[in-house]
């Protein structure tokens, strides 16, 4: 398994200074968004990135979703999430069926974490087609089913998706900061974090569009955590109970 070492010390900032005030928490039982998107910019293609700190490590629970498309509320298609064995894991039950997991495991309930999960199935290597990078590094995938070529997936096509649950289970249990989701794009880690002068991964702006469903969520309005900032306006709605902090991965609380 693999433990990250707590890097990010409270007070660290990127090498621009770049700093995070706000993100939130999910308590695994009561909070989520939903949104209904449209149709996208290109469902064979996109960037998702975020910052995420485990409260309560899986131990053979169900999947934390971190984002997914939900055609109807009881059924998951595409999933981005946190397998019950802690791996990172992007599922799509469209078509193909891929399923891709990392080798490694993910449980530091004292870190903060940059993942980014890229998907793009135009790729002409299977293995191009998924990456999964956490704090810059691309992992090594097991249990890997890779889409077909060119197959679309669900995310980002005209149904509803959901941010920390699926239906009344496979609930996060985490805290979130930062979260982009990129429609039509495979980005690299590079446009979303950096490393500081002391090598550790640190967030940074990001500086390029969005896609039609593109979306950027900060979570800094507390009425209104769901607010999109990428200039988009594809807000979010929420359901039950997210609460804001100040623990972020600038500004890390122990």
């Amino acid at each position: 398994s693999m433990v990250f070492q707590n890097d990010i010390l409270a007070g660290a900032s990127g090498a621009g200074g770049y700093q995070i005030d706000q993100s939130v928490w999910f308590d695994g039982s009561t909070g989520w968004l939903n949104r209904t998107m449209a149709t996208g910019t290109d469902a064979k293609t996109f960037s998702f990135s975020v910052w995420f700190k485990q409260t309560t490590p899986n131990n053979a629970l169900n999947m934390q979703i971190l984002f997914g498309a939900f055609p109807s509320e009881a059924f998951s298609v595409g999933t981005l999430g946190v397998s019950g064995s802690n791996q990172l894991s992007y599922r799509d039950n469209n078509s193909g069926s891929p399923n891709v997991s990392s080798a490694g495991q993910y449980r530091d309930p004292g870190a903060w974490m940059h993942l980014l999960f890229v998907v793009n199935t135009t790729e002409a290597t299977a293995s191009n087609r998924v990456k999964i990078y956490t704090n810059g590094t691309l992992t090594t995938n097991s249990s890997v089913t890779y889409p077909s070529l060119n197959e679309t997936g669900t995310i980002s096509t005209a149904v509803n998706h959901e941010i920390g649950r699926r239906s009344t289970n496979y609930w996060l249990r985490s805290y979130v900061a930062e979260m982009y989701f990129i429609d039509g794009q495979a980005l690299a880690p590079t446009d979303f974090g950096e490393y500081n002068a002391d090598g550790v991964w640190v967030p940074k702006a990001y500086v390029g569009t969005y896609g039609i469903n593109g979306f950027y969520l900060d979570f800094a309005n507390a009425g209104a955590l769901g607010t999109d900032v990428s200039g988009n306006g594809n807000d979010w709605t929420v359901n039950g109970t997210i609460t804001q902090v100040t623990d972020t991965p600038t500004d890390n609380y122990a």
